[in-house]
């Protein structure tokens, strides 16, 4: 004996449509829920980058690279990505070695002046030592002495410009 196939009665033909709306129903949201990621992505995409430096809260932000808290302006540093992102630094050590590990793509770089509530570009900072003169770096753990040797040296590359003896010895 063969079976016999199952009647249909509207009832399953009701059945089906309101399947099949449930189904249509479904990939419209979903459809609806992709359009409005592509237009928050977009949006984010044109959202513009701040047009300086991005205000550090004092004794509550940690440096990027070391992890401690940045509390002396005197030393901080600012560097902002083309992705983006707003990284600070407890001071320029920290933001050498940084760059130097990670190799962010800089969009802009800022320092912290040291006599007044300022920051700095690269090409405003620096320091110059006179032939002949004998000169100590001197300032607290991590204010960036070591840094600062070890780029006129050679021996970290070096954020910028360094010039030794009027002679240019590394540019980026």
């Amino acid at each position: 004996m063969s079976p016999e196939a199952p009647q249909q009665g509207p009832a399953d033909d009701e059945g089906r449509r309101l399947t099949g709306r449930v189904l249509r129903a479904s990939l419209a949201l979903v459809a609806l829920l992709g359009v409005i990621a592509a237009v928050a992505a977009l949006a984010g995409a044109f959202e513009s980058a701040p047009a300086g430096p991005v205000p550090i809260a004092w004794d509550h932000e940690v440096c990027a690279e070391c992890h401690m808290h940045i509390g002396d302006p005197r030393y901080a540093a600012q560097i902002q990505t083309s992705e983006g992102d707003v990284l600070n630094f407890d001071d320029p050590g920290c933001l050498i070695r940084y760059v130097a590990e990670h190799r962010p793509t800089i969009r802009r770089m800022y320092f912290h002046s040291s006599v007044g509530d300022a920051w700095l570009q690269p090409n405003e900072v620096g320091f110059v030592v006179e032939p002949g003169r004998i000169v100590g770096l001197i300032g607290p753990n991590g204010a960036g002495k070591t840094s600062v040797i070890d780029a006129v040296t050679g021996f970290t590359r070096a954020v910028g410009t360094v010039t030794r003896a009027m002679k240019q010895l590394k540019k980026d």
